[in-house]
């Protein structure tokens, strides 16, 4: 793999940050915040799960455990959210 583990992590502590400090500077009530910031935190799942994706490479030695585990969490919330927004919009029919 191109990226280290400290990279990584640094990475997504800066994003999480920009996030943070972007959502401060805006005057929303409630409800817009929540919109934004829900928003604003899937925009940053694409864009970083794109970049994650472009930069694995198929190692000799395979992925290292922590990288399986936490994409598989992620996996698994992100499926678990689908499954909720499909069976609300079948009950909403």
């Amino acid at each position: 793999m191109d990226i280290s583990k400290n990279r990584i992590k640094q990475i997504i502590k800066e994003e999480v940050e920009e996030m943070h400090d972007n959502s401060e500077e805006r005057d929303y009530d409630d409800k817009d915040y929540e919109w934004a910031s829900v928003k604003a935190h899937l925009d940053k799942i694409h864009h970083l799960s794109r970049v994650i994706n472009d930069r694995m490479q198929e190692p000799d030695d395979g992925v290292e455990e922590w990288v399986q585990e936490k994409i598989a969490v992620i996996s698994a919330m992100l499926h678990s959210i689908n499954h909720y927004q499909e069976e609300e919009r079948v009950r909403s029919s």
